[in-house]
């Protein structure tokens, strides 16, 4: 739960403060897959990063419910992959755990069963080099779902994929959502993609980024690739274009 966050920042040149985000308030459900669409530069990836902990919000308050642990119950996963190339996938995969002390036996099987789960089982000893672009987000997922985050945070992941491999992993990751009933907050700048993906569509506005508006995603479940093609599909895409739209027409109508 979210409550009256802003986030500053100092102009360097000027010296004077700017707000990047907020005010906002915002409430994640248990299990839901939330995602958050915007302009460049409103603000979504500032957000996450508040949430995961990496950065400290000026003003307002996070609070986290039904938590499993005293640590905070975030993974993020970026678009950077920040995979280490030194290291083969399943050390990669296991590595948030040896940090936290776990066996490497214990760390091994872990790793293993999230590799299986993301469909990487055989590419165990193979290094980041040796993967495509989209086994290689396929490796920072797993490595993020075996640290067991209640909530798996994730910053424009599929981006710097092709058209076809991220439709791929679209699919993958809802899988992967249904089978572990995580909570997942995604941001995209790809409207079709928080359609396809999401339970709730968060609109954010320009700099300074606030809740706009939020779509419910009314698309039944399970999603396949005929849910695209479906009218409700076309309809809440629209929608959330011309949400987007409005504030880039208010824009450039007053410079």
């Amino acid at each position: 739960m979210i409550r009256g966050m802003s986030k500053f920042f100092v102009d360097r040149e000027s010296n004077s403060p700017f707000a990047a985000l907020g005010p906002i308030d915002l409430e994640v459900y248990d299990g839901e897959f939330l995602c958050i669409v915007g302009a460049s530069g409103c603000g979504k990836s500032t957000l996450l990063n508040i949430i995961s902990g990496l950065e400290k919000p000026t003003e307002g308050v996070i609070v986290f419910t039904n938590r499993k642990t005293k640590n905070r119950p975030t993974n993020l996963v970026f678009q950077e992959l920040a995979l280490f190339p030194w290291r083969t996938v399943i050390d990669n995969v296991r590595f948030g755990l040896e940090i936290r002390g776990v066996s490497k036996e214990e760390s091994i099987k872990i790793a293993k069963k999230y590799i299986r789960m993301v469909g990487l089982e055989g590419f165990e000893r193979k290094f980041p080099y040796e993967l495509s672009g989209g086994m290689k987000q396929r490796v920072a997922l797993a490595r993020a779902l075996a640290n067991d985050p209640e909530i798996l945070l994730m910053d424009e992941p599929f981006a710097s994929v092709d058209y076809q491999t991220r439709l791929r992993l679209q699919s993958e990751v809802l899988r992967i959502w249904e089978t572990t009933k995580k909570t997942i907050v995604f941001v995209t700048h790809n409207i079709e993609e928080a359609v396809f993906l999401g339970d709730r569509v968060v609109v954010l506005t320009p700099r300074p980024g606030r809740v706009k508006k939020t779509i419910p995603i009314t698309i039944p479940r399970p999603r396949f690739e005929e849910s695209r093609f479906k009218e409700d599909f076309f309809h809440l895409c629209g929608t959330i274009q011309m949400l987007l739209k409005e504030d880039l027409q208010y824009s450039e109508g007053s410079v």
